[in-house]
């Protein structure tokens, strides 16, 4: 057995250790997933691919120790919608971006980017995209395959 001392000088060495930092563990974004997730729910959707213009200033800081439900921001919305035969040609349209936080996590999403979006559409024809620190359901920069992909499960 230690002596005291020893134990004291122990105690005063383990909190004087830098503790390991807190971090956000996240799965990779998985457009599959998401879409049958969507599929599955009784809520409708639209997809969409384009841009989304906001003013990022809105958005959460992506690290709020206190905020827990931010507000929902503004956006506009260029590009296409998927229909019965595709994606279809140009629109543009008010979506609400709505994000959400992770403890002090928060969503983050930069403007002006190109995205494939699986909006939720409300019963008055608005819609509105949840963005969490994770992700959520705007997908970056998308790919042929995963245009492709959204097409097969939006049809």
């Amino acid at each position: 057995m230690l002596p005291p001392r020893a134990l004291a000088l122990l105690a005063l060495l383990a909190l004087l250790l830098p503790a390991p930092a807190l971090a956000l563990s996240c799965a990779p974004l998985d457009l599959a997933r998401s879409l049958a997730k969507a599929a599955a729910s009784p809520a409708p959707f639209a997809i969409l691919h384009g841009r989304l213009d906001f003013d990022e200033a809105l958005m959460p800081a992506p690290f709020e120790e206190r905020l827990r439900d931010p507000a929902a921001v503004p956006a506009r919305f260029e590009g296409r919608a998927l229909g019965p035969e595709g994606f279809g040609p140009g629109e543009r349209r008010d979506v609400t971006i709505r994000p959400t936080c992770a403890g002090p996590w928060c969503a983050s999403l930069p403007t002006g980017r190109d995205r494939l979006l699986l909006a939720c559409l409300a019963p008055d024809g608005s819609l509105a995209v949840e963005v969490g620190p994770c992700g959520g359901t705007a997908f970056p920069e998308p790919d042929a395959a995963d245009l492709a992909l959204a097409e097969g499960a939006g049809r």
